[in-house]
Order: C-alpha cells, then structure tokens, then sequence
C-alpha cells in the first residue's frame, strides 16, 4: 500500500470514527448499555480476524484491553452528560498522556518540550468550562478527561507487545465492556428509540474500522496519522449539529482550537526532534 493510499484510508477511518458522538445521541439507552451491546457486535466482527498471538492473556493484554474498555465506556457517558464536541476534544489529549507515561511505561525520555504542550494543553481543556455548564456538563467532561487517560494506557500497552497480534488488546477491551454492559442491557429494557444505530456502531465504528487502522497505522508516520486524525473532532460536532442541532459553546470552542493546535504542535516538534 502507498503512502497515499494509507493515508486516505485514515481519512476513511477517522470519518468513521467521527460519527460515534452522533450515533451515541440518537440512541435512547443508558451510556452502559449502549458501550455494552456496541462492543459486543464490536468483538464478533474482529475475532475472525485475531490471527495467531503468541499468548491469548498477558499482563501487557490485561492492562491494554482494562484501557480499552474504560475509554469506550468513558466516552459514551461523557457523550451523554455533556455536548459531543466537549466529550471528542477533550479524548484527543490523549496522544500527551501517551508522551507523559512513556518513560514510565515504555523507558523513552520525556523532553521539556512535553511538559511545555501539556501546561497548553490544560490550559485549553480549562476553557471547557468558562460556558455555562450544568453538573451534568461537568462530569461529563470529566468523564471524557479520563477517556483520554484509558486510550493512553491502551496506547502505550499495545506498543509494548506491538510484535504480537495487534486486535488482540481491542477484542479484550470489547468482551469486557460486554460483559459490563449486561447488567444495564437486563435493567434499561429496550431502548426508547434509535435501537438500530446501535449495530453499525458495532459493527463498523467499533470494529472494522479497528481492521484498517491497524493496517494504516503501520505504513503512516506519527505526525502523519495524527494530524490526519484532527479531522475527527471537526467532524464528530458537526454531525451532531447537523442531526439534533447541538452547537458548542464559545468557551468550548476556544478550548478545543487551543488543545487541537497544542496537539498537532507537540506531534510535529516531537518529529523535528527525533
């Protein structure tokens, strides 16, 4: 595959990945069962494509797929608790936990230049809350903070076995939101409405898409494939709007170019400097 190639493909998924925020909207569900039956039709989808690991269960898997499944669950609830635009940029801050824990996790030097984009970053993420937000605003945008976190973690634990099965963290971290999900599934019911865009949430969004990212991801430079990403915070609202009429705020918006730019900063001076 060219270079070209690999990257509209990671156009196609990150357009994928941008209609998640929409979808979660239009389905009438608890956030835990929505993240539950989602990864269900998620993991069906992938495991005819696992391979052959080395080891099904490992430490790196464990803490991986834990990663994985708080991330997805984290972004539906903090979807459902405040606007999709909040919940998609505030998740993006994840590529500076990945440069924060790296050294920890994975022994690379963490540079000042890390610690300078972070203190934009948070910067940012602190205008999210100049709207008038309601508590339920509030803790979803923590929720979405710690979605952030938990697709570091997932991050940084799949590069650690990154010569293994690569959907072997993501089918993990599907089964167990399943797993977690059937409870809420059993008490919600069915849902009120909106009960189909559940499967090609599954199915599409949560699964395939995971297919060609793994695919892309291998041919495609860091800074290449995250400002390609960028697109997904861009769209991921706009959908949105175009659906329900949700509009972010000013605040939010102004955090958002803030966190955006500091990202795509950090990705192209951490490539500089290599």
């Amino acid at each position: 595959m060219s270079k070209r190639n690999a990257l509209l493909l990671m156009v196609l998924v990150t357009l994928i990945w941008s209609t998640n925020g929409l979808l979660i909207k239009l389905v009438s569900w608890s956030p835990m069962a929505i993240s539950g039956l989602r990864s269900l039709f998620a993991a069906l989808v992938l495991l005819p494509f696992l391979g052959n690991p080395s080891h099904l269960v490992s430490f790196d898997t464990l803490v991986g797929g834990f990663g994985f499944a708080g991330a997805l669950i984290t972004f539906v609830i903090a979807t459902k608790l405040t606007t999709a635009a909040n919940a998609i940029f505030l998740q993006l801050t994840a590529p500076v936990y990945v440069a924060l824990l790296s050294g920890w996790i994975l022994g690379e030097h963490v540079r000042v230049l890390d610690w300078v984009i972070t203190g934009i970053i948070f910067s940012g993420m602190l205008l999210f809350f100049g709207d008038n937000l309601t508590v339920d605003g509030f803790w979803g945008n923590i929720c979405a903070i710690i979605s952030a976190i938990c697709w570091a973690v997932f991050v940084l634990f799949s590069r650690r076995q990154k010569n293994d099965s690569p959907l072997k963290i993501p089918i993990l971290g599907h089964v167990i939101c399943a797993l977690s999900g059937i409870p809420f599934i059993i008490i919600s019911g069915l849902p009120e409405s909106g009960w189909f865009w559940i499967i090609p949430m599954g199915t599409i969004g949560a699964g395939l898409s995971f297919v060609l990212y793994t695919v892309v991801i291998k041919r495609l430079k860091a800074i290449e494939a995250i400002i390609t990403q960028t697109i997904e915070p861009i769209f991921n609202p706009i959908w949105v709007f175009l659906a329900v009429g949700e509009t972010p705020g000013s605040w939010a918006l102004l955090g958002g170019i803030v966190v955006l730019s500091s990202v795509t900063m950090h990705a192209v001076l951490r490539e500089k400097t290599d």
